[in-house]
């Protein structure tokens, strides 16, 4: 079998995940990254790649660059995966919208990462959804597992209790909530500290509220970490918050979830699919940093159910998020739309 697999310009773990794991397959990958600022151009490459390469399939991802120019090619059989903000936000955008509908009218079969996605294309282009299925791109449970430790990491923390985050410090993240909620966790457990573990756009304003909250021996700036270092720091910590105001099925809340870690999220629809309020983690108000103190503490007091919530959330990503079998599912889907 032989794939070509279109990315945007911007590369992603997902997409490094991706040829990792069909480098293991022994999958024939061939790759084009293209843009929409430079879709003609982009256009013509993939053209004569395709022309050139003769692949059984056509990858495509971000519905209104990637996907998009793939369906112009006209090339079939198409695949597409949603999940993220592609679908979730830019949809809603007039001009970004008739560029996703387009492409997800194109395709002969959609990979969507949860239901409510599937949901969501079902009401934007009016199909039966049959030629939809649905499972997350999944992580790989052998490096995110609660064995993973690094002892001189488990030195510098110990005794202190750890809420860690590890999403990219941009605006749909929410991280500024978490942080306005530090003052009333430290006032009651002071032995608290918050590791962040990410880059982005908002670093500097992040770091202005913990000078200006007085916060600098609470909140330590990690900075981004290795994918294969970051089990060392989910399994330092004690609780993982996600404060999204918008989110798809979250990679980092999953590896959370298999490093046995209870979560405080926000009530974002697809996250809702992972986790349940009072079951495996608690369910928080957007932009609400008293509703997230709350249920932080009551978890970093709560050691008990720490463990309980993080055992089922092991549970769940076992049976739903495992990248070696989720990609056995990805390959039956290129096989039916081939023989089809």
């Amino acid at each position: 079998m032989k794939v070509c697999y279109v990315m945007t310009k911007n590369w992603s773990v997902h997409d490094q995940r991706y040829l990792d794991m069909a480098r293991t397959r022994k999958i024939d990958v061939c790759t084009i990254r293209v843009g929409l600022k430079t879709g003609i151009l982009d256009l013509l490459r993939l053209k004569r790649e395709l022309k050139q390469e003769k692949p059984d399939v056509i990858h495509g991802g971000w519905l209104s660059s990637s996907s998009f120019i793939s369906a112009l090619t006209q090339f079939h059989p198409f695949i597409i995966k949603v999940g993220g903000s592609d679908i979730l936000l830019h949809s809603e955008k007039p001009f970004y919208k008739q560029l996703i509908k387009y492409s997800l009218k194109s395709a002969d079969h959609i990979i969507s990462t949860s239901e409510f996605v599937k949901k969501k294309i079902i009401r934007l282009i009016g199909t039966s959804g049959k030629n939809i299925t649905v499972f997350p791109w999944g992580i790989d449970l052998e490096r995110f597992n609660k064995t993973r430790t690094e002892s001189t990491l488990k030195e510098v923390w110990q005794g202190k209790k750890i809420i860690i985050l590890t999403r990219n410090f941009e605006k749909i993240y929410g991280i500024e909530y978490l942080l306005y909620a530090i003052p009333e966790i430290i006032s009651e457990i002071p032995e608290t500290r918050v590791l962040l573990c990410g880059k982005g756009s908002l670093e500097s304003k992040f770091k202005n509220i913990v000078k200006k909250e007085k916060l600098e021996r609470y909140v330590h700036f990690i900075g981004n970490v290795p994918n294969e270092q970051l089990p060392y720091y989910l399994n330092i910590a004690h609780v993982y918050v996600s404060p999204s105001l918008s989110d798809g099925t979250s990679v980092s809340l999953l590896e959370a979830m298999a490093c046995e870690l209870p979560c405080v999220v926000t009530n974002n629809p697809v996250i809702e699919e992972w986790i349940e309020d009072g079951v495996n983690g608690y369910v928080v108000s957007k932009r609400n940093s008293k509703e997230l103190a709350n249920k932080i503490i009551t978890l970093l007091e709560d050691g008990e159910k720490r463990k309980i919530f993080g055992k089922r959330n092991r549970k769940i990503v076992e049976k739903r998020a495992d990248w070696n079998k989720n990609f056995e599912k990805l390959l039956d889907i290129y096989e039916k739309c081939i023989r089809s």
